[in-house]
């Protein structure tokens, strides 16, 4: 999935990503000064998710085998650490630390005082073993269907079973270059002031944050907000919607006519790099046109 981008093959990819500034944080934005460093990133990042799956599994002796697992779970750490620092990805790289922990040995609990036992039975019933042998089957062809989704395809009945249960895998993260910029929303009142919602009702102010991932409370307002300034199916109903909330938030209680929203716009000013800044008007509501009805 991510070789087939140019920036991937060019190893720009890391650069990129931490020059996407709805996520990169001021130590993300930072190492974009260090093209050749976000370069040797790009490459170590390319080596360990191909090597890390057949490393894991393939069947050393019992000592090189723990030692190599060791090694990744500990290359995968420092990884998800580094990230963390420099992107605002939420709970991703915790949760992706915590999952290596399956890989650690009985020997490296040991060595940490926690204790183990060993001679475990392996339930090895033929009922168990076909389901077991089905869920990875599942689980391999709808990784394969990421990428050849022309060519590979699950029967119908078995796609919606692996939806159900979150079975179904695609990873997307980071392939490709996203949409950079940031969001303004400027609404008109009704004694003629114009004010920016998504910043405390400050002033509108067109021009890039400092640090625009400071710009949202956390990283889901971060992810709804980013996903409105793209043009995948549904987004168009859920700007809808996002602006008629901010009409009526705004203006419930208000008494003083005066005081009240009358329109809201969302602008997203998109800057990708090398692309001159444009200015994208997403949504314009206008608060006393729509009182119930959808677009």
């Amino acid at each position: 999935l991510k070789l087939p981008d140019a920036t991937w093959r060019e190893l720009t990819a890391v650069q990129v990503a931490l020059g996407t500034e709805h996520h990169a944080t001021a130590f993300g934005l930072w190492l974009t000064h260090f093209p050749s460093l976000t370069r040797a990133l790009t490459l170590m990042t390319l080596l360990l998710e191909s090597c890390a799956p057949f490393l894991l599994f393939l069947p050393f002796s019992s000592t090189l085998r723990d030692r190599v697992r060791v090694a990744l779970i500990a290359a995968f750490t420092v990884f998800h650490a580094t990230t963390a620092l420099a992107l605002h990805l939420g709970y991703f790289p915790v949760v992706s630390v915590l999952a290596w922990l399956v890989f650690l040995p009985a020997s490296s609990w040991s060595r940490l005082g926690v204790p183990t036992r060993a001679g475990v039975d392996v339930d090895r019933g033929r009922v168990r073993a076909v389901v077991s042998a089905a869920a990875v089957i599942v689980v391999v062809a709808s990784n394969l269907m990421s990428v050849f989704p022309s060519s590979i395809a699950l029967p119908a009945p078995m796609l919606r079973a692996a939806r159900a249960l979150a079975m179904q895998q695609r990873w997307v993260m980071f392939i490709k270059p996203m949409h950079d910029g940031w969001l303004v929303a400027p609404a008109r009142l009704a004694d003629g002031r114009d004010i920016d919602v998504l910043r405390h009702g400050d002033p509108v102010s067109w021009a890039k944050p400092a640090v625009v991932a400071d710009d949202f409370p956390d990283m889901r307002w971060r992810k709804y907000l980013t996903d409105l300034s793209t043009e995948r199916p549904g987004e168009r109903r859920r700007r809808f919607w996002f602006a008629r909330s901010i009409c009526r938030n705004y203006n419930a209680g208000i008494t003083d006519p005066s005081a009240r929203m009358l329109s809201v716009d969302l602008v997203f000013m998109q800057h990708d790099a090398g692309v001159p800044l444009e200015k994208r008007v997403l949504e314009h509501h206008d608060c006393a046109r729509f009182t119930g009805d959808e677009p």
